[in-house]
């Protein structure tokens, strides 16, 4: 009768689990656990659910007591392991991994999680090793295809990690990530219509996909299709790596209403604000006024260049919801106003000015650098994930223009002295910089230099958006793989006018673009 009892309440236990009844499901196994006390399934169920309700030190102690009552159970380490990492506890994760491992090495799905954990800590030999005896093992297991492809990728062997997610697609055509990190990488390697088709296939799997339908609006926006892309770049909300965070008000999103009072709020990077300032012009003619939070260090900018009918306050600073009827994310402009390629010629394109002043006071500081037109430079790619793509080595940069009589400044707004120091000590090179202006702080006075200097060179960063909002006219070298802003193809902006666009024709091979950058120079 006992026994009946129990498979009764296993399989309730089972049943609330499966419908997502969590509370139920806990209580169940609960009382369960309170008539038979080693019943590792209910342990094990128990700390599952208390994981998924968020509840980590409880859900790990459930597991705990499951291992203890099961010593040799791979699955309950697994578990554990899993929690450990939520837990932000790597180095006991991975060891609980490599125990269920050691337990039962056929146990993929263990491999494939500690082969994620030991590349997310960059040990990539360590996870290429562990996650090739599994496919040693059992190539058939389409997820530990995706895992070895990753680190593949990360190790810079890109064919392998294309074939590796082609086969994680034909192990299983349903895996929606394995079509998710296939389109990725065809778009890195510049296969744009394999990479559209790579994503549709996420999504035509799993609808509610919210990178695959970010990334398929970024190559939508690229090839030129505004309305379809805009409409798709609302997923950012929805993706792990956007930092952006959700105005919380009762007011609705603006939508083009006329004559209204409107809130336009920041959400993104300084690069990314001043690319979409270059729409609050066409935001202001709809409104009756604007009010506009953004980086304090862009106040004096925006105020100076924009007209009356906009209050710009800095980011952060409380708006009262009775001071304006709408609301909506900087980001969402171009939804409204940049639906074709001519909406953008019909904008304002270049949008700010220096202050006169500054650029006055910081041209008699120029006179103490050697005879030669200015050129200034960047060459790091902000954050994020294609950072490091989108930056070249200064001394590669100031190499390829050492030739030319220059006289080069730096426009890097994280430059330090070190290392413009150990160009000039290593390499012999020479990279001014004018100590009176801060590139980071002081984004006015960036501006003020910027518009200063005979030439500017710069990689995809905030110096490169800055030198467009201004009508500097600035050269942008831009890896195979661009953002979706820049386009396909041209050499010209269709956000900036004096933008001019060098783009890689080899992936991670700067040399062609600074030698077309040299030869327009010299010519």
């Amino acid at each position: 009768m006992l026994k009946q009892t129990l498979n009764e309440a296993e399989l309730k236990l089972l049943k609330l689990s499966e419908s997502g009844d969590f509370i139920e499901a806990e209580k169940v196994a609960t009382k369960i656990i309170e008539t038979f006390p080693d019943h590792i399934a209910s342990w094990s169920i128990l700390g599952v659910l208390r994981a998924q309700r968020g509840n980590l030190i409880e859900a790990l102690d459930a597991f705990k007591i499951a291992a203890e009552i099961a010593p040799s159970d791979a699955t309950i380490l697994n578990n554990i392991g899993l929690t450990l990492k939520k837990m932000n506890k790597p180095g006991e994760a991975i060891d609980t991994y490599r125990k269920a491992i050691a337990l039962s090495p056929n146990y993929i799905e263990v491999r494939c999680n500690l082969g994620a954990l030991l590349r997310e800590q960059g040990e990539l030999n360590w996870a290429e090793e562990v996650l090739r005896e599994g496919d040693r093992l059992n190539s058939d297991f389409s997820g530990l295809q995706v895992h070895l492809g990753n680190v593949m990728k990360d190790l810079g062997r890109l064919d392998e990690a294309l074939m590796r997610y082609k086969l994680a697609v034909k192990i299983d055509p349903l895996d929606f990530e394995a079509h998710f990190n296939l389109g990725n990488l065809q778009k890195e390697l510049g296969q744009d219509n394999e990479a559209e088709t790579s994503l549709a296939n996420s999504i035509a799997i799993k609808p509610d996909f919210a990178d695959a339908n970010y990334n398929l609006g970024r190559i939508y926006l690229e090839r030129g299709d505004f309305e379809a892309g805009f409409r798709l770049y609302e997923w950012r909300w929805r993706i792990k790596e956007f930092t952006g965070i959700y105005l919380n008000s009762s007011k609705p999103s603006w939508t083009g209403e006329p004559n209204a009072v409107v809130y336009i709020w920041s959400e993104q990077g300084i690069g990314d604000v001043l690319l979409y300032a270059t729409v609050l012009k066409s935001a202001l003619d709809r409104s009756r006024s604007l009010i506009f939070s953004c980086d304090e260090r862009l106040l004096p900018l925006f105020e100076r260049s924009f007209p009356a009918g906009v209050n710009f306050i800095p980011q952060g600073m409380v708006v009262p919801e009775d001071s304006y009827d709408y609301q909506l994310p900087i980001g969402s402009l171009p939804r409204l106003f940049r639906k074709d390629r001519d909406s953008f010629s019909q904008g304002a394109r270049t949008c700010l000015s220096p202050d006169p002043s500054k650029v006055l006071q910081l041209k008699k500081k120029f006179e103490n650098f050697e005879e030669g037109p200015i050129c200034g430079i960047s060459w790091r790619g902000g954050k994020g994930l294609n950072a490091r793509s989108r930056s070249i080595n200064l001394e590669v940069l100031a190499e390829s223009l050492s030739d030319l009589k220059f006289s080069l400044l730096s426009l890097q707004y994280d430059a330090t002295t070190e290392e413009l120091q150990r160009l000039k000590t290593d390499y012999g090179l020479t990279v001014n910089a004018l100590p009176e202006v801060d590139n980071f702080a002081d984004l006015d006075g960036l501006a003020a230099l910027l518009s200063l200097c005979d030439h500017v060179i710069s990689v995809d960063n905030t110096t490169a958006h800055l030198a467009g909002t201004l009508g500097v006219k600035a050269r942008v070298l831009l890896p195979m793989s661009a953002e979706w802003l820049w386009g396909r193809g041209s050499s010209e902006s269709y956000w900036y006018d004096s933008l001019l666009l060098y783009r890689q024709d080899k992936l991670g091979d700067w040399s062609g673009v600074l030698r077309r950058v040299k030869e327009d120079l010299e010519a």
